[in-house]
């Protein structure tokens, strides 16, 4: 069972841990992130870069508005064609979460991501070690899933890092906050990483991954329409966030595989 807890409930924690002079957990830290603000968009764009984020991105308008959904575990996916904003989306959500202090974050593509793996095959570093890196973040962002080579050994990879996170990176039962960028709806994916040559239980398994769990935020004029191909209900308007144009959230239901929302967005690449 994955426990969400709130950011109140952080706090409380820390503050029992403080008491008893008990040493606070690494994945405590991860989640207050030590509340420590950047002010600075030098510092803010300095942080996006060690996070990984491609340069084109770093210093869009910071959207700190999903930060205490992130804290709780929630984990998104963010659904559009080339130009529809996917990615700066991602971004304008990661800065947002760097900006507030909630923190650490780690953004890599998901071809990156196969490509390190891969790397500490030749020596170069800790297969494990890349795994728990990228698992125990407390925040990441895969970009554009779904445009890697879905070989067997990729889809397990892929899975064991979704699903590390999914079942708590950092502390067993704890949902760790992932954001997910791709071309493709849910089951779109699910057949194009099958057919890709991949092992059909496994990308059914991300798939199912991303239904139960993820709420989703579908970009483009067409929203309505790719969120009922997604299999992720949409909802009537909801306040904006700061810095979204426009914007749909719906709160999710709680049955297993209506765990995702619809969020709508327009802003182009």
């Amino acid at each position: 069972m994955i426990v969400q807890t709130s950011v109140e409930d952080y706090d409380e924690l820390l503050g029992l841990f403080e008491q008893t002079g008990s040493e606070v957990p690494k994945w405590l830290l991860d989640k207050l992130g030590q509340r420590t603000r950047i002010e600075s968009r030098d510092d803010l764009m300095a942080a996006a870069r060690a996070a990984g984020v491609p340069e084109r991105y770093v210093g869009v308008v910071p959207d700190e508005s999903r930060n205490s959904q992130l804290a709780e575990g929630v984990s998104y996916y963010v659904h559009g064609t080339s130009g529809d904003g996917k990615t700066t989306k991602a971004a304008q959500m990661l800065e947002g979460w760097l900006a507030a202090g909630m923190g650490t974050a780690l953004w890599v593509s998901s071809i990156g991501l196969l490509a390190e793996i891969a790397d500490t095959y030749g020596g170069r570093g800790s297969e494990v070690e890349v795994v728990a890196r990228y698992s125990s973040c407390g925040l990441l962002v895969i970009d554009d899933l779904g445009k890697e080579r879905a070989t067997a050994w990729a889809l397990s990879k892929l899975f064991e890092i979704i699903n590390n996170r999914y079942s708590g990176g950092t502390e067993p039962g704890r949902a760790t906050p992932t954001i997910i960028t791709t071309q493709y709806g849910s089951a779109e994916l699910g057949r194009r990483l099958s057919h890709e040559g991949g092992v059909h239980e496994t990308a059914q398994a991300i798939v199912g991954r991303i239904r139960e769990a993820y709420r989703g935020i579908d970009c483009g004029p067409d929203d309505h329409r790719r969120g009922a191909a997604n299999g992720l209900p949409t909802a009537p308007p909801s306040k904006q966030g700061p810095s979204i144009a426009s914007e749909q959230l719906a709160i999710p239901a709680g049955k297993a595989g209506e765990h995702a929302a619809t969020d709508r967005y327009q802003v182009s690449d």
